[in-house]
């Protein structure tokens, strides 16, 4: 036995559109029959939403206290409760390994590149130390002019004599 969306709202006590937004979201498991309408199983509807009760018709003062006394589903919910907060600690677990292992990942990136600069100074370093004594070497005997560069040739540049602009206009 299948219910309709519409004894399914009837069975939970919500509206219909909420059972709608349900099955659309995939929460809630739900066959299309030929006319349009769903058809869903009460277990599946059952899992997902509570079965309406007589709480559901007493004031919210009223269900609030059957829901915290004794009332008959309180162990399903608790199961259900542990089970969702078991997920969500899961979850959370996994985030927490993803981000050490990023922070890992991170901080040997940045040995690695630090190393990396270490040793780029050390050879820039030695380089410069084996030029510079060689740029001071001078002969001491023969002290000669010290060459320069050669002066930039400047060529003059050729330039038009300026002409007046006619205008377009017939003077007349």
């Amino acid at each position: 036995m299948h219910l309709s969306l519409g004894q399914a709202a009837k069975e939970t006590g919500l509206d219909k559109s909420t059972i709608s937004r349900a099955i659309k979201s995939g929460k809630l498991s739900a066959t299309r029959k030929e006319n349009g309408g769903y058809a869903i199983d009460p277990a599946e509807l059952f899992r997902v939403f509570a079965p309406a009760s007589k709480a559901t018709e007493q004031p919210v003062l009223a269900r609030d206290t059957a829901l915290d006394g004794g009332s008959e589903n309180q162990p399903l919910h608790m199961q259900w409760e542990v089970a969702a907060l078991r997920v969500q600690l899961e979850a959370a677990t996994l985030r927490i390994q993803d981000k050490d292992e990023e922070i890992r990942d991170l901080r040997h990136r940045l040995d690695t590149e630090g190393e990396e600069r270490r040793k780029l100074t050390l050879m820039l370093l030695t380089s410069y130390h084996a030029e510079q004594p060689k740029a001071q070497e001078q002969p001491q005997g023969d002290a000669g002019p010290i060459p320069r560069a050669p002066a930039p040739i400047v060529q003059p540049v050729a330039t038009a004599p300026a002409t007046p602009k006619k205008s377009g206009f017939w003077p007349w």
